[in-house]
């Protein structure tokens, strides 16, 4: 299909922002809330414990998604095929190297700048949270992208065009989110242009899993690290 990009399952397409399926207005309202609660906690820095934080920011994606699917998980959820490992791979490994990238250009600029990674402590704890929590994020940014995309669709009919600009806006205010870690520069380099990879990910096999593979990889880069590091040491001993 000509309004298709050459790297995408011309198969499947994006649900909701063409109407197919349809949603009513509550329906879409209840997204937007959803998203607007989501930020909430985030840009006014209510306080949590850690546990309650990542569930939260998952439910209150993924239950609404949930309700205006309609029970449909196939809209987003799809099985990970054979090829899909080598996309999960390639789009952990370049964001490692992109965010290193930009990292280098920050420092070399003088503009004061942290790890694209945040470091996590290696209990078990821990390590649910953040697969619950990314979870949540992955949901946002698909949520927020179809959410743009069918108010730009609604008035250019042009998917390759909404596609664009929905992802586009969606890399800047998930970069915003990330507000803490960095001054605005950084931020909107690394974790909001940096998130280009899973939502190629996502466009390409409208599977919300591959996404969220190659997001959890990544994010769990450091502890990987720490792991190898500790097993070579062991190894040496």
């Amino acid at each position: 299909m000509k309004d298709f990009f050459k790297f995408e399952d011309e198969n499947t397409d994006l649900p909701f922002y063409n109407n197919e399926p349809k949603l009513s207005k509550m329906e879409w309202a209840l997204l937007i809330l959803a998203e607007t609660l989501f930020l909430i906690p985030i840009f006014f820095s209510i306080k949590m414990s850690d546990e309650f934080f990542s569930f939260y920011l998952c439910l209150i994606v993924l239950l609404p998604l949930l309700y205006v699917s309609k029970g449909n998980l196939s809209l987003f959820f799809k099985k990970v095929k054979r090829e899909d490992i080598k996309l999960i791979i390639i789009c952990t490994i370049l964001p490692f190297v992109y965010s290193m990238f930009m990292l280098f250009i920050l420092e070399t600029l003088k503009i004061s700048a942290e790890s694209p990674i945040e470091p996590i402590s290696t209990t078990l704890l821990s390590i649910i949270n953040m697969v619950v929590q990314l979870m949540g994020e992955e949901l946002f940014k698909i949520v927020l992208l179809i959410i743009a995309m069918s108010i730009i669709y609604h008035f250019t009919k042009n998917r390759k065009l909404s596609i664009i600009i929905s992802s586009i806006l969606t890399m800047a205010i998930f970069g915003l989110t990330h507000y803490k870690y960095g001054p605005l520069i950084q931020i909107l380099l690394i974790q909001g242009l940096g998130s280009i990879f899973d939502l190629y990910a996502y466009l390409k096999t409208k599977n919300v899993l591959v996404s969220y593979l190659a997001h959890l990889l990544f994010d769990f880069t450091p502890f990987i690290m720490e792991l190898i590091a500790l097993l070579m040491g062991i190894q040496v001993r």
